[in-house]
């Protein structure tokens, strides 16, 4: 505790000292994020996006703390202003995507991930939480399809396995 309330007293120095950094703001935020300080790393990240808007370790670092609040709301708000800078990021696509999962918005949730999917078709988790989104809207066939792929991409991973096996479980004896 002692080690940071000294890193915490020589960012707040080097802001005092070297004018508003978005880099220092930041580096601060994260010890407040260790030691649970959550308003105060909020506040730190909101001033490092102001000073640097399209900053984009900024703005996941912000949309982590978020989640761990449980305020959905406040990163997926987060992440839509990151897309504005960043619309060919991919995993801020599976991140708002798995956002909207939870919310019950799959429709939108769905279209994100598969823009992500667009922009990079061997990223994993994209095919995972798409096969999620599909699943929950009993899409078997297509869940399952995405699965497969993302077996075919990372044969060692074992939760594509896991959600198939799953599916196979909740569809029974049906087939669809």
């Amino acid at each position: 505790l002692k080690n940071w309330s000294k890193a915490v007293s020589f960012y707040q120095t080097a802001i005092k000292l070297g004018g508003e950094k978005a880099e220092y703001y930041l580096a601060l935020a994260e010890i407040f994020t260790q030691q649970r300080v959550y308003e105060k790393a909020e506040q730190s990240y909101l001033k490092a996006l102001e000073l640097r808007p399209d900053a984009l370790e900024i703005s996941l670092s912000l949309g982590k703390l978020y989640r761990s609040q449980g305020n959905l709301a406040g990163e997926e708000k987060i992440y839509r202003q990151a897309l504005k800078y960043h619309p060919r990021n991919a995993e801020l696509r599976v991140y708002l995507g798995d956002i909207l999962f939870a919310q019950g918005k799959l429709k939108e949730a769905e279209k994100l991930l598969r823009q992500a999917l667009q922009i990079e078709p061997r990223l994993y988790i994209s095919r995972i939480k798409l096969a999620e989104v599909l699943g929950k809207q009993k899409r078997w066939k297509e869940s399952i399809k995405e699965l497969e792929i993302a077996t075919k991409y990372f044969p060692q991973d074992p939760r594509a396995y896991f959600f198939l096996g799953r599916l196979y479980a909740r569809q029974g004896n049906r087939e669809k």
